[in-house]
């Protein structure tokens, strides 16, 4: 079952990242990037964003690295300071699914600041508070990062999430490319 969980909402993705890429009012990215876990192998995964309205921007992301599936989803309010600064607070619903017996369903809240450097230059902080179901176990992490433009339409991405709790305790690496749409 969760295979076919799995299958359905990724599909439903790049439908929704495909779709999105024909209307106009829209703006989004989506790339591919390569991951690393402390205590896993290194994976693949695809990644991207899409604000639907000036202030509502929708996240996915699916990453597979050895032993470990993830499958994320979030929503959130934007608050556009500038043409420099943003802040995005929303929800996020998270499925991780390790080789074996073990799944968890993982919900939170964050907060997200994303700030320009310079044109072809951004950074971006964030704090996650984050609570496995069946882990019965609550995390923070702390994530960094920066964006690069090649060009208008591709980028590449640079980023660090740091897992602190009782049951996770891991620093999550993604080096990527995107595509602007």
């Amino acid at each position: 079952m969760k295979t076919i969980k799995q299958r359905i909402a990724m599909t439903a993705l790049v439908a929704a990242f495909l779709g999105a890429g024909s209307a106009t009012a829209m703006e989004g990215s989506v790339g591919l990037h390569f991951a690393d876990f402390d205590d896993l192998d290194s994976g693949v995964g695809v990644y991207g964003h899409l604000d639907v309205m000036p202030m509502v921007r929708l996240r996915g992301e699916y990453t597979s690295v050895d032993h470990l599936d993830l499958l994320g989803w979030s929503g959130a309010y934007v608050l556009e300071f500038n043409e420099q600064l943003d802040m995005e607070f929303g929800g996020f619903y998270q499925f991780w699914d390790f080789d074996g017996p073990f799944e968890d369903d993982v919900y939170g809240i964050y907060g997200r600041g994303n700030f320009s450097v310079m044109e072809e230059l951004s950074l971006y902080g964030e704090l996650r508070f984050s609570m496995f179901d069946n882990l019965d176990d609550e995390e923070v992490s702390v994530g960094l990062g920066a964006n690069y433009a090649i060009t208008d339409q591709f980028s590449a991405d640079f980023g660090a999430e740091v897992y602190t709790g009782d049951a996770i305790d891991q620093t999550f690496i993604r080096l990527g490319a995107r595509f602007h749409f």
